[in-house]
């Protein structure tokens, strides 16, 4: 039996009057990676917004791994899950300081931070960019190290929301490898936004698509 990473029942969420999200009903299984296809404006951002639990739905539920998402558990499911946003917020601080930020908050040892934070800045081929200040980066640099600060936390769960849109070549091709991998894995749940499955197919197994908020197609038994 599949296990399922995410359960979406009912799910509606509205900016003001509109609805950009009406989802009957939504499985994702864990230990794969699915891609979320869709015109601009289908919603994409916004579900996976839902599934980093940073926003709540107007209306339905979600649950991760079989537990339903409620106050009392928002922030522990947040802490499994890394996200990585189309265009990434880094902090004005140096690479370092952006890629150990959430392990020192989670009362990491210093030795340990930075023991991680050198194999996830390796991992994106930025070894020596520690001293950096985050905001001089290119943009390909910038994602780059996005990328490495949610590897950092190894996460359960990882959202991509077309992290390699228009960034250089090496980025892209690093990018799409990273992810390759954490499917190869199967211990990890990859979840990623693009615009050209045809790009990716070859090692993005399932996909579900959306158009104006509404699951219009997928290959997943939900």
């Amino acid at each position: 039996m599949t296990t399922l990473a995410y359960s979406l029942d009912n799910i509606s969420f509205f900016y003001g009057s509109r609805r950009v999200l009406n989802i009957k009903s939504l499985n994702i299984p864990s230990g794969v990676v699915t891609a979320i296809l869709g015109p601009n404006g289908s919603g994409k951002t916004t579900l996976l917004q839902l599934l980093s639990f940073v926003e709540q739905p107007s209306a339905g539920s979600i649950s991760l791994f079989g537990e339903r998402a409620g106050r009392a558990n928002r922030l522990s499911f947040r802490r499994r899950i890394g996200y990585l946003m189309q265009k990434p917020y880094l902090f004005d601080m140096d690479v370092f300081e952006n890629v150990a930020w959430a392990l020192k908050l989670r009362g990491m040892d210093a030795k340990t931070v930075q023991s991680v934070c050198a194999q996830a800045l390796a991992t994106v081929d930025l070894s020596g960019f520690e001293k950096r200040h985050a905001r001089s980066l290119s943009g390909g640099e910038a994602q780059r190290v996005a990328l490495a600060r949610a590897l950092a936390i190894n996460p359960d769960i990882f959202l991509f929301d077309e992290p390699a849109s228009h960034l250089d070549t090496k980025s892209q091709s690093l990018i799409n490898d990273i992810v390759i991998n954490l499917g190869e894995s199967k211990d990890r749940t990859v979840l990623i936004i693009t615009h050209d499955y045809s790009d990716i197919a070859r090692f993005v197994p399932n996909f579900i698509e959306l158009e104006s908020g509404s699951l219009v197609s997928s290959n997943i038994d939900s």
